[in-house]
């Protein structure tokens, strides 16, 4: 990347796995959310469903900030999309590859509220503007992990759950392209949750297209590296669905 100092980040990886410490086994989740390193799941969930109950707080929206745009380049980033009549914006994670110069092929799968949206745009025949963003926030990509019920903005939610707004550049500071409703690409094979993959199986995927590329120097990607026991599908995507479920039964 032309202009980026010493590369164009520093990765980091098992951003949400367990610790070796069985005193703090859960602690880089609970760094998620502020916690002490020694929360127990207990307390993790506890914070992120008492967001469900509480006034939803809106994002500052700020002039400037951090952010960095798009071979599986999106693991642990944060897609950004938005219904048609901008009444719900949404963050989601799910896989993208480097399709070429300009594209990613990503997922789209029924009926992740991704897809929800994406259907409304279809509808009205218009490709998504959307944006990717990499080192949001970590309450951000836990919400973004979490099936809050249809309908409510991530952001706010996160606003409810931590007291306080979060500071978010992502709507003026850039705008990284769009998500289209007819062209695809071919995506995969990736190295499933489950610890195996498949080589040849390719599916076809909307095609996630490139504008622009903001980034701020010695930026850090964060990746999640799925496979055998533990990653972030177990620690995150699992216990954040059980925290849902906890509250519907």
């Amino acid at each position: 990347m032309k202009g980026a100092e010493n590369g164009l980040w520093r990765i980091l990886g098992a951003p949400a796995s367990l610790r070796h410490n069985p005193a703090q086994r859960y602690g880089r989740i609970a760094r998620h959310l502020g916690l002490p390193p020694s929360a127990g799941m207990k307390e993790i969930l506890d914070k992120m469903t008492s967001a469900a109950h509480a006034t939803s707080i809106p994002p500052n929206i700020i002039s400037s900030g951090p952010a960095d745009g798009g071979k599986y380049v999106q693991t642990y980033g944060m897609h950004v999309v938005q219904t048609p009549e901008k009444s719900w914006t949404n963050w989601s994670i799910a896989r993208a590859m480097v399709h070429n110069k300009n594209h990613l092929a990503g997922l789209v799968i029924e009926p992740r509220h991704i897809w929800q949206i994406h259907q409304q745009w279809k509808r009205i025949g218009k490709d998504i503007p959307r944006a990717l963003a990499f080192g949001v926030p970590p309450a951000a990509i836990m919400a973004a992990s979490m099936p809050i019920p249809d309908g409510v903005t991530e952001s706010g939610y996160i606003g409810a759950m931590t007291g306080s707004a979060l500071d978010d550049p992502t709507l003026r500071s850039f705008s990284s392209g769009t998500l289209s409703i007819t062209e695809t690409a071919p995506e995969g094979p990736f190295s499933e949750i489950h610890g195996y993959v498949f080589p040849g199986d390719t599916h076809e995927w909307p095609k996630y297209k490139v504008n622009a590329i903001t980034y701020r120097n010695n930026a850090i990607l964060p990746v999640s590296n799925c496979g055998r026991i533990i990653d972030e599908t177990y620690t995150l995507i699992g216990s954040l669905a059980a925290a849902e479920i906890r509250q519907l039964c």
